[in-house]
């Protein structure tokens, strides 16, 4: 069976701006709960260089709608103040930038957010695009899929292992006690965001989802079919995987358009509300409620 959120709707609280406030995001939370989705997701920056050369994957020109002013919050520890305010929705990143943090450490914080959240947390994550920003944080940029992998791998043993055996600075293995596990057996759904190819394989390699960003319906059909055909290359089950798309363009949400995505494989859509006033974020929410998620039931 597939892991993670069924056919739905979620939000990514990108959508409140880069100055939101916690109280923002608690805010929206909650609401989003009230309404019926069944998601809401933060992103991962860490530091913002104020010059750079990388470019940015979702803008025609390369350049980030960021700033280095602009606000990220911890994403582990902003999430936990969510399931504190909250009983039912799910908690995700999208996406944690895996090799940002040693592994460890984020195995503990995601241990622990999951019992914080009762299991409700999904752990979106990608190998990074951000060069800069990645070797700052001590990554060589060129090594950064292969940390992923192996920071991917040590996390997962920390979480299903009674007695993992780790490595240290030394490159001798000691063998360690890890508790608590997370709620979510055999730990909580890994979904990878991006679509080139070799975003594609290691979905099919290490992940439980798959989720792709300002996508078209078109596009997204394109490389669903991509992913599929992998997926039969490497003995993996398409059902297996839970796709969520984040198309973030309001065109792209009539019923024809929902129905696309839902025929090539989308288990979930996130919707595109955005405002920097809360009240005007949550007004977004309930007429996309009323206007979309309801007629779209069943589709």
């Amino acid at each position: 069976m597939k892991r993670g959120i069924s056919r739905d709707f979620g939000i990514h609280l990108l959508g409140l701006g880069r100055r939101a406030t916690v109280e923002d995001y608690v805010t929206a939370a909650k609401a989003a709960e009230e309404y019926g989705y069944h998601s809401v997701w933060i992103n991962d920056h860490v530091v913002i260089p104020t010059k750079h050369e990388s470019k940015y994957p979702y803008s025609a020109d390369g350049r980030p709608s960021f700033t280095p002013d602009d606000h990220f919050y911890d994403p582990f520890v902003l999430l936990a103040s969510l399931a504190a305010h909250t009983k039912t929705i799910k908690l995700g990143t999208s996406v944690a930038v895996i090799p940002y943090r040693p592994p460890i450490l984020t195995a503990k914080a995601i241990a622990t957010l999951d019992q914080v959240s009762n299991g409700r947390f999904i752990f979106g994550v990608g190998v990074g695009w951000f060069a800069e920003e990645t070797e700052l944080l001590g990554v060589p940029f060129t090594n950064r899929a292969q940390v992923s992998r192996s920071y991917l791998n040590t996390m997962k043993s920390l979480w299903t292992e009674v007695r993992p055996r780790i490595s240290g600075a030394s490159g001798s293995e000691t063998e360690i006690g890890f508790a608590p596990k997370p709620v979510q057996k055999p730990y909580p759904p890994i979904w990878f965001g991006g679509e080139t190819r070799a975003a594609l394989k290691r979905v099919v390699q290490q992940g439980d989802g798959w989720f792709p960003a300002f996508v078209s319906p078109e596009q997204f059909a394109a490389k669903s079919a991509e992913l599929q055909a992998l997926c039969r290359e490497q003995g993996r089950d398409f059902s297996s995987i839970t796709t969520c798309v984040f198309p973030a363009n309001k065109t792209y949400f009539s019923l024809d358009h929902i129905r696309t995505y839902r025929q090539h494989g989308a288990s979930s859509l996130l919707a595109p509300v955005a405002s920097p006033q809360i009240d005007e974020f949550v007004a977004q929410l309930r007429t996309f409620r009323d206007e979309v998620m309801v007629p779209a039931k069943g589709i």
